[in-house]
């Protein structure tokens, strides 16, 4: 067996520390390398989800958003915006009340408020008034509006009875305005068939 001097002991004991220390050293620089190009996947991700995530989260308010143009006898007559699923009443609140002589009798004040809508609130005597939105529920091209026709008028679809009418006007209560026509699948007694024969005689508006 070969005898090391005292010498040549400490000089092998010095190296053998000194690579322990470089692999410590080596070990410690390349693991941080890594964990910090990990963090930096990690904030990558974060940001580029977090921004898609608030991107869809703004689109998801607007859509929550309704614009509806208000005229007649209230305070302030103009074009509101409004949250998705407000009634009458909350626009007329929003416009400072009705004025002095307004017909509050002709108002359905529970009426649920869809975008782009048109609302005159009439002072005593002018019934016209009301004919005229009544009307509008149908559009000019002779479209009905799932949106906003009454029971009646969805009646006037062919295959709508007042029970299927009745059914999408609750179902629209129930869960807001249709935002495509094939959503009136999903009204009870509405099937495939019956849906093809709407397709061209409905609107959303």
């Amino acid at each position: 067996m070969l005898k090391l001097s005292k010498r040549e002991q400490i000089l092998v004991g010095s190296s053998g520390i000194i690579v322990l220390l470089v692999s410590v050293i080596l070990f410690l620089a390349f693991g941080n390398i890594e964990h910090e190009e990990v963090a930096d996947g990690e904030l990558e991700w974060l940001v580029t989800g977090g921004m898609e995530n608030e991107a869809e989260t703004i689109e998801e308010e607007v859509r929550k958003f309704i614009v509806v143009d208000l005229k007649g006898a209230v305070e302030r007559p103009g074009v509101y915006e409004m949250k998705e699923g407000s009634r009458l009443v909350d626009l007329i609140q929003e416009a400072g009340g009705m004025r002095e002589g307004a017909d509050e009798r002709q108002l359905n004040f529970a009426a649920r408020l869809f975008d782009e809508m048109v609302i005159y609130v009439p002072y005593e005597g002018e019934e016209e008034f009301i004919q005229d939105y009544e009307a509008s529920r149908i559009e000019q091209d002779g479209k009905v509006s799932i949106n906003r026709a009454s029971v009646e008028e969805l009646q006037q679809l062919p295959g709508i009875g007042p029970a299927k009418a009745m059914a999408i006007v609750t179902f629209r209560e129930e869960n807001g305005p249709f935002e495509a026509i094939e959503e009136l699948t999903q009204v009870s007694g509405i099937g495939a068939k019956s849906m093809e024969q709407l397709r061209e005689l409905v609107s959303l508006q």
